[in-house]
Parts: structure tokens; sequence; C-alpha cells
């Protein structure tokens, strides 16, 4: 649909011998501005696989931003305060 949210879908992956815990936020900026703030973010991600998408919940959309700003050159994104915790398993 047209009129539904643009959204960014994210894989990631653990490349290590164990799960992992990641966490982190996603800003929205627009002309330089911080205009939307993703609270944080937690994931588990088991040893030596990859998270993606609709199914581990990595999708992620705007609430206040048009898709047509989306669309601007001054739009733009950033994750910050990325933490990776090296874990014995994730919870099921």
């Amino acid at each position: 649909d047209k009129s539904s949210p643009l959204q960014m879908v994210f894989k990631m992956v653990n490349e290590n011998d164990q799960a992992v815990n990641v966490t982190f936020n996603v800003h929205y900026f627009l002309d330089g501005i911080q205009k939307e703030k993703n609270g944080v973010s937690k994931f588990c991600i088991k040893a030596r696989k990859t998270a993606n998408g609709r199914f581990n919940g990595l999708v992620f959309s705007t609430v206040n931003i048009s898709n047509a700003q989306i669309k601007r050159e001054a739009f733009d994104w950033e994750l910050d305060d990325v933490q990776i915790e090296k874990i014995n398993a994730c919870p099921n």
C-alpha cells in the first residue's frame, strides 16, 4: 500500500560462537535535526545465526515523519548506544 509508512528492515548476523544480546536506539533526522527516536531495541541472536526482518522484529518506522519527507535527501537515520553482549543462550 503506497500510503503505508515506509519501513527499514534490518538484518543482523552473529558470527560469534556464543549467542549475543544486541541493544541500540534508532534516531531519525530531517534537515540535520532529530525528529524522532525509537526506544531502546533489544534482540537476542543465537550463535552463528542471522536475525532479519519481521520474524525477528527488526522492522522500524517513523510515526511523525511522512513518506515524502523520508524520500528527501534531507532525511537521515543513525544507530547509537549500540551494545553487544555475549551470553550463554537466548531465552525461548
